[in-house]
């Protein structure tokens, strides 16, 4: 091993392994479905996790789901600076769930958006 080059030592020491376990490949397949959710309001890893433990016959910990998780969907973390004079500009988001009012006299549920600006 000392004559090999440094692109040999690295096909035979990668820095991450290739698990090939059912209880891998079903930790895997389990995260093929949440991830479909992961932009849902109201996500969260913990629920999934729990949701997880109670189905699994061999768990991994915690920190080991998540883990896995982040190396199989490796995240670019991204931002994006949006530079503007104050009062010149302003920019809307809509975040989460609606909120919702309840009409006093017919009991209906209306869906509301709130509008905040400072």
């Amino acid at each position: 091993m000392l004559n090999f080059d440094e692109i040999r030592l690295n096909e035979l020491f990668t820095s991450k392994t290739t698990i090939d376990t059912n209880r891998h490949d079903d930790l895997m397949r389990y995260f093929e479905r949440i991830n479909a959710a992961r932009n849902h309001p109201g996500f969260t890893f913990q629920y999934h996790y729990n949701e997880y433990v109670s189905n699994a016959s061999n768990p991994y910990s915690y920190t080991q789901f998540m883990e896995h998780y982040h190396r199989k969907y490796a995240r670019i973390k991204g931002s994006l600076k949006l530079e503007h004079l104050a009062g010149h500009e302003m920019f809307v988001d809509f975040a989460g769930k609606k909120l919702e009012i309840v009409d006093k006299d017919t009991g209906e549920i209306k869906p509301v958006e709130v509008f905040v600006s400072i």
